[in-house]
């Protein structure tokens, strides 16, 4: 960030994040003695990919406004209510 290379460290900061919540959700599934339902996933995997395209769509037109922030955490918020 300091040399002035914000989008590759937006895109490390996602992408570690994905990463992150990608091998966490496999560790816990390959160790859990429980059974856990397949459709929970496909709903966070529909959130995941939408909250994404519209995360770029913000990245390309310059940046994530305030109003813009207050979008995705309403994205979000609306994303618990439903789940």
């Amino acid at each position: 960030m300091k040399r002035g290379r914000v989008r590759l460290a937006l895109g490390d900061a996602i992408g570690a994040n994905l990463t992150t919540v990608t091998l966490v959700l496999g560790l816990v599934l390959t160790f859990s003695p429980s059974i856990i339902e397949q459709m929970i996933f496909a709903e966070i995997l529909v959130f995941v990919l939408i909250m994404n395209l519209i995360l770029w769509w913000y990245l390309t037109k310059g940046g994530v406004t305030q109003v813009g922030g207050i979008i995705l955490i309403m994205m979000y918020v609306l994303f618990q209510a439903i789940l």
